[in-house]
């Protein structure tokens, strides 16, 4: 019998621990060793042709893959050509460009300075560590428990 394909119906049968077939009637029959063999047989040839299947196919897919590659490098040349055409047409817009570019990322990016009330609390609170750095401990530890 020759090895089934992929999509075309495939007889199937439930074999017991004791090697009784049930088949597609409900009835219970006894395998005998050749059918065994047969379905082994049968089992491995329909391997074999999966595995030619998953070979062939995986190497349509690497030849697919090494094409969209270069297709994804060719539209990568072209647009970098058109670029660098276009700032060469016009050099006075690119630079306004890349400056506007420039200025909004600073704005979203940059981090504002500080306010005069926020740096003068980071030098009142650098200003009293440094003070509870000259007293003693057990005062450090009083005034804190009072102001909490």
């Amino acid at each position: 019998m020759a090895a089934a394909k992929i999509g075309e119906k495939v007889p199937l049968a439930v074999v017991g621990k004791d090697g009784t077939e049930v088949g597609g009637d409900g009835q219970e029959n006894q395998m005998t060793n050749d059918e065994r063999q047969s379905a082994i047989r049968q089992l491995n040839e329909q391997l074999k042709a999966l595995r030619e299947q998953v070979e062939t196919l995986s190497g349509s897919l690497a030849k697919l893959g090494n094409k969209a590659g270069k297709a994804v490098a060719h539209s990568a040349g072209v647009a970098t050509d058109s670029v660098t055409t276009t700032v060469r047409t016009y050099p006075f817009y690119a630079v306004l460009a890349a400056s506007a570019a420039a200025f909004v990322l600073g704005r979203l990016l940059a981090t504002p300075a500080p306010s005069a009330p926020d740096r003068a609390y980071d030098q009142l609170r650098h200003r009293l560590k440094d003070l509870a750095s000259h007293v003693p401990p057990h005062l450090v530890e009083s005034i804190r428990s009072s102001i909490r």
